[in-house]
């Protein structure tokens, strides 16, 4: 009783065991036949047959999936490997010698998968035996009356028999049932064997897996740390690269802006000094007329020279941000030489070119160099686009926290649709230069950027035919 419950324990940790873990399979033998038609019970262990007989044993793989057509078996007798890579579920004997035998077979599927081997034991008797048994079979003859009163006679004595010796048939009968006993508990304690070794392959093959499994996990998470490492210094490279693109598109425009400005603005103190020039040589001046026309062309040239300087400061010095350079200056100094440098070019046009700036404006930080150019840039194009016998008048007053200048002309002014595309870099207006002068739309444009720089703002009034007003405010910084 207690080899039966201990092999039903064990059974049921090897179901367990297999069912936990889906990498363990069983093959399993389902028959087993004698000449293809006897079919032998399961329940019997050993198999014993004649050896002029064949034995089929019939099996199964285990795996999932039950239409895998890479099954393949090896087949084993007495432990030696008979056929290596078994397609069929069957496999028949024949011809043995007499003797003990033991019948294995493991299955295997097309990932290399292996299942728990299954075996059955089976016995091939001499032949000498069977016919023995044929000829007592052969000379049975059929049961005669007197036969039949025998075997009545045969019956009664031995019922007499027992009764007179009923203790000796017990002490018989409790012999038997102790030698089936016997035999029965040796048929389980062979079969709990088996099923423990079945049970140590199991587990031998599962720890196997285990360890094939966890160096797989452990390459494969140094592979995934590796490609994350790369992952992150690409990402890491690309960014940096896409920053330096931003910094170089933003340095280059910096740089287009600078030179289009400063090429810009050198445009006006040459055509002054060009004008100028032309006056000393087509008028009949007075010596205080050439003395001021001097004066302006000495102070267009020293514009132009800090405009130069500025530009090959900001090559020099690889900045090209138009840094605003803010110092205490007098803005009526300012306004004077603006007039003066223009003062050809209006006389040239005959148009009056008036300096209303207040003379009594204390200093304050300003970029003196800049708003020198928003002013030039003002005054050039109301000279450029007035007509003859008129006047641009240059005023500058304070408020309580702000500097203001205007700049007036009478000349052909501007429409609606042109004040709303003023101050856009390139812009092509309606109005034309009255002296038939050359405009690239970049004036306006370099005006505003100059006074917005200084935390400014600037408007225009203006009508067609009738005249323009700028008006730039900047903040009185003292």
């Amino acid at each position: 009783m207690q080899i039966r419950i201990l092999k039903l324990l064990l059974s049921l940790i090897l179901c367990l065991c297999v069912s936990s873990h889906a990498q363990v399979f069983m093959t399993k033998i389902t028959s087993v036949r004698i000449d293809r038609t006897k079919e032998v019970s399961n329940e019997v262990t050993a198999v014993k047959l004649f050896e002029n007989q064949a034995v089929t044993f019939e099996f199964y793989h285990g795996f999932d999936d039950a239409a895998d057509t890479s099954i393949y078996y090896d087949i084993f007798l007495n432990s030696v490997l008979l056929q290596k890579k078994h397609r069929s579920n069957t496999y028949t004997f024949a011809h043995l010698s007499p003797g003990s035998y033991s019948f294995e077979v493991q299955a295997y599927n097309g990932n290399e998968q292996e299942s728990i081997s299954a075996e059955k034991k089976f016995t091939v008797v001499a032949k000498s035996d069977q016919n023995v048994s044929a000829i007592e079979s052969d000379e049975k003859i059929p049961l005669s009356i007197v036969g039949f009163v025998v075997t009545i006679v045969a019956l009664v004595i031995i019922i007499v028999f027992l009764l007179i010796k009923p203790g000796s048939t017990k002490r018989r009968l409790r012999t038997q049932n102790k030698e089936l006993e016997n035999d029965h508990d040796k048929n389980e304690l062979a079969e709990l064997k088996s099923s423990n070794d079945l049970l140590r392959r199991g587990f031998k093959q599962y720890e196997n897996e285990n360890k094939r499994l966890k160096k797989t996990i452990y390459s494969l998470n140094k592979t995934i740390q590796s490609l994350e490492d790369a992952n992150v210094s690409l990402i890491e490279q690309k960014e940096l690269l896409a920053a330096k693109k931003v910094q170089l598109e933003e340095l280059q425009k910096q740089k287009d802006e600078l030179l289009a400005i400063k090429f810009h603005d050198l445009k006006n103190p040459a055509n002054a000094i060009k004008g100028l020039v032309e006056l000393l040589e087509d008028y009949d001046l007075t010596t205080q007329e050439q003395q001021e026309i001097m004066t302006s062309i000495v102070e267009s040239s020293g514009n132009m020279i800090e405009l130069v300087q500025a530009i090959s400061d900001a090559f020099a010095n690889e900045k090209f941000d138009d840094e605003y350079i803010m110092e205490l200056a007098f803005l009526q100094d300012v306004i004077q030489s603006v007039v003066t440098m223009n003062a050809a070019y209006a006389k040239k046009k005959e148009i009056r070119l008036l300096n209303n700036a207040s003379s009594s404006m204390p200093e304050f930080n300003f970029d003196k160099l800049k708003i020198k150019e928003a002013l030039d840039n003002l005054v050039n194009n109301a000279i450029k686009y007035s007509l003859p016998k008129t006047d641009v008048n240059v005023r500058s007053y304070m408020t309580d926290t702000k500097v203001v200048v205007e700049v007036k002309d009478n000349g052909v002014g501007m429409t609606k649709d042109d004040l709303l595309h003023l101050f856009e870099k390139g812009a092509k207006l309606s109005s034309k230069p009255t002296g038939g002068e050359k405009s690239s739309g970049l004036g306006l444009w370099i005006v505003k950027k100059i006074i917005d720089g200084h935390g400014g703002s600037i408007t225009c009034d203006s009508k067609k035919g009738i005249g323009t007003k700028f008006t730039f405010e900047i903040p009185f910084k003292s």
